[in-house]
């Protein structure tokens, strides 16, 4: 039987080996027996936290889910410009990772993995809603002829919603790559491209600069 694990309720020792199981199987080709063996209980002791699977799922990927959401209000809120406020949002994002990066994981699994009929409303609104604000972001800056104004801003926040979060596939928070190195280089291509230009006309006098 696995050791229990001190200072955690049964509950939190639940969500921490679903996360766990979750991240290395996938949700569908986890059992509800997995998660109990897991713990050294049997299934049954399960049903007295969560009704179902998908309910463990909610409790696994709900709070970082809320955070980015919280996190990504307070940068559109901010009068900054709109590179700037890109870069805060590309921060905002991979700081979660850093920080959560199973929860991550299993967030790019379950929510873009075609496991979205496991979703419940409250998750299925919170990441509506973010990716809105990431349209909302692009279009501002689009408006504000920072940004190409032949982009679609939808189109856009999606491809940089979607690099950011394959970044669960191949990315080793203790690894040599740095956070600061990991925004610095996102914001850069997001805001820049590959392609050369003149440093003269990128440079900012003032505030953050993705370049």
């Amino acid at each position: 039987m696995p050791l229990p694990i001190s200072n955690m309720s049964r509950k939190e020792e639940i969500v921490l080996r679903a996360t766990e199981l979750f991240r290395r199987q996938g949700f569908v080709a986890t059992s509800l027996e997995d998660i109990a063996s897991a713990i050294g209980i049997k299934r049954e002791g399960i049903y007295h936290y969560f009704k179902d699977k998908s309910e463990i799922l909610n409790a696994v990927i709900k709070p970082t889910s809320d955070a980015l959401l919280r996190g990504l209000k307070r940068v559109m809120a901010l009068p900054v410009s709109a590179e700037e406020r890109l870069y805060l949002a590309v921060e905002n994002h991979l700081n979660q990772f850093a920080s959560h990066h199973r929860e991550m994981e299993v967030i790019f699994r379950a929510v873009y993995a075609k496991a979205r009929g496991n979703r419940s409303a409250t998750l299925a609104r919170t990441w509506s809603a973010y990716g809105e604000l990431w349209t909302e972001l692009i279009q501002a800056g689009i408006n504000a002829g920072e940004f190409d104004a032949s982009l679609d801003a939808r189109l856009v926040s999606n491809a940089m919603l979607g690099s950011c979060n394959t970044l669960s596939t191949w990315y080793d928070p203790k690894g040599e790559i740095t956070l600061p190195e990991l925004v610095r280089t996102y914001c850069s291509v997001f805001a820049h491209g590959l392609c050369e230009r003149r440093r003269d006309e990128d440079r900012k006098p003032d505030g953050i600069s993705c370049a």
